[in-house]
Parts: structure tokens; C-alpha cells; sequence
């Protein structure tokens, strides 16, 4: 996947809703646990060394902000909710100009990755 900013003299919203971004809901019925750890992860790539890239892992209360490589770079993003997540998503978003690609994202239980796995080798359940 690609995203693509072309940046903004001035921010589009408030909410963030406007930046270039990826956003996916986890498979319908899907809910994360409150305290239980989970792990998402993916190769990331950017057009530049550096590139601010603003990624939620399960929620809105659930992300961070990353610095992405010019480089293919497998990034971890473990979490533990607050609460029960009934909507769960990943979303990556980019809030200046520049590029970013994304391949091989996995969101599971545990505190570490496993091996990456195309979905039709072996699904991984997060329930």
C-alpha cells in the first residue's frame, strides 16, 4: 500500500480526518480485551529518512507517532487497551509532505510478532 501527502500549509481539521491515511477496521466482531497484550507490526518504507508517520494500534487512545527509514523496516507496535475495544483498527497516517509504503501488517495477540504469514497460508485470530 501507498500514501502519498502532499502536505498542508495549514492543518485540514482538527480530528486529523483529512491527512493522507490507511485505515482498516479489524474483521467485523472482532474485540479486543482489556489488559490482554497484543502486537501489531509492518514493513514500512518511506520517501525520505525521518518521516513522521502518526499509527493507532487497536484504538484512538492506542497509538503513537514514529519516525520511518528510507529503508524496508519491520516496525512493532505492542499495546495493551485500557478497555475492551469493540471497533478495533489500524490506521497510519502521515501529517507532512512525503511518501509512505506499507506491506506485510499483521495485528495479534502476544507482546511479540510472529513470522509473517500471508493470510490464505494462516490466518491468526484476534478474539
Amino acid at each position: 500500500l501507498r500514501i502519498v501527502s502532499p502536505g498542508f500549509a495549514t492543518p485540514p481539521s482538527i480530528s486529523g480526518s483529512n491527512y493522507p491515511q490507511a485505515f482498516h477496521e479489524l474483521a467485523a466482531g472482532t474485540r479486543l480485551a482489556k489488559d490482554k497484550p497484543y502486537v501489531l507490526s509492518a514493513y514500512l518504507k518511506a520517501d525520505r529518512p525521518n518521516l513522521p508517520v502518526k499509527v493507532n494500534a487497536g484504538g484512538w487512545k492506542l497509538g503513537s507517532e514514529i519516525r520511518v527509514s528510507d529503508q524496508w523496516k519491520r516496525y512493532v507496535f505492542p499495546m495493551r487497551p485500557e478497555s475492551d475495544e469493540w471497533k478495533p483498527f489500524v490506521k497510519f497516517m502521515i501529517y507532512t509532505r512525503g511518501t509512505l509504503w506499507i506491506d506485510a501488517v499483521q495485528f495479534e495477540p502476544g507482546t511479540e510478532p510472529t513470522k509473517y504469514n500471508e493470510w490464505r497460508d494462516r490466518p491468526v485470530k484476534v478474539r
